[in-house]
């Protein structure tokens, strides 16, 4: 709006001052003119033309914060802001699962609602996104008595992510009575692109065993009608064996054997000892003897 003329006067603009055109070429701009003398000189007027070019909004977009591997992309990252209204268009997406590592590229696409007098406009921010640390969910293991070897009701952790786990001690370990004794696993995760290694410790309490007492041998003692020499014998050979002892019999001339469990057998009942006595010149042969023994196996 700077029009001049020749002679004193004033100028009315259409459009006026501080009018905003909207966008458009040769937009024609008016100025009438009325002279101080008017007595002298007549108005005049004239027009010229004016190009109004789109404006390009200024869109304002922070780097996000860093973010761990497993976070969607969401409203906190893609937060972009324009200088007057329209949408954005994010590439990657919001709920994308970006892979670790830094410096990645968001990108925003801005289409302003009012495309006659606005330009559409872009920006770009960029992420690092972290490896993530797997949680590893592991409880104490409920106490165990000596001699129990660790297994799998001990070395139990479990993680959110694939991976292979590395128990100290090992499985197969029997350790000592001791309270609080610490439980050690090393997880190492499948993708480590994207994951951390991570390790978690728990304590388990061994206490004493109990123990038993086990019965393996018995003296067993018979005699005959006649006096002579009885020999003994086992019933089954896979539960006990019987064994004549040395000297033969006891001090008040019992014949003796000793009768002895085989292998892991601990039930007595199931041993049968056989007594014979095959007769003298005055006593004919004796019927076989049989003694099951009871069972004092444990006490």
């Amino acid at each position: 709006m700077n029009a001049t003329a020749s002679v004193a006067g004033s100028f009315v603009y259409t459009p006026a001052a501080d009018a905003v055109l909207n966008a458009g070429a040769g937009q024609t701009l008016h100025a009438a003119f009325t002279p101080t003398d008017t007595g002298n000189y007549n108005t005049a007027s004239k027009d010229v033309t004016i190009n109004v070019l789109k404006a390009t909004p200024t869109i304002t977009w922070n780097n996000p914060a860093d973010i761990t591997y497993g976070t969607a992309l969401g409203g906190t990252q893609l937060n972009a802001t324009a200088s007057v209204a329209g949408s954005f268009v994010y590439t990657p997406a919001a709920g994308v699962v970006l892979n670790v590592g830094a410096g990645q590229t968001l990108h925003a696409d801005f289409t302003p609602t009012d495309t006659g007098n606005y330009n559409t406009a872009s920006k770009d921010a960029t992420i690092n996104v972290l490896k993530a640390t797997p949680i590893i969910t592991w409880n104490n293991p409920a106490d165990i008595s000596y001699g129990t070897a660790l297994g799998s009701t001990q070395l139990n952790a479990t993680a959110p992510v694939a991976g292979s786990f590395v128990y100290t001690p090992a499985s197969g370990t029997v350790l000592n009575v001791g309270s609080g004794q610490t439980l050690h696993v090393a997880f190492t995760p499948t993708d480590t692109a994207n994951y951390n290694t991570a390790s978690k410790d728990v304590t388990i309490n061994v206490t004493a065993a109990a123990q038993i007492i086990t019965f393996r041998s018995f003296i067993v003692a018979a005699t005959a009608t006649s006096g002579g020499p009885v020999t003994f014998s086992s019933g089954d050979l896979s539960i006990c064996t019987v064994t004549a002892t040395d000297p033969p019999t006891n001090q008040a001339g019992q014949y003796t054997a000793l009768a002895t469990l085989v292998g892991s057998n601990t039930d007595w009942t199931k041993c049968k000892v056989l007594a014979d006595q095959t007769g003298t010149p005055e006593y004919n042969a004796a019927p076989q003897g049989t003694a099951i023994l009871g069972n004092p196996a444990q006490q």
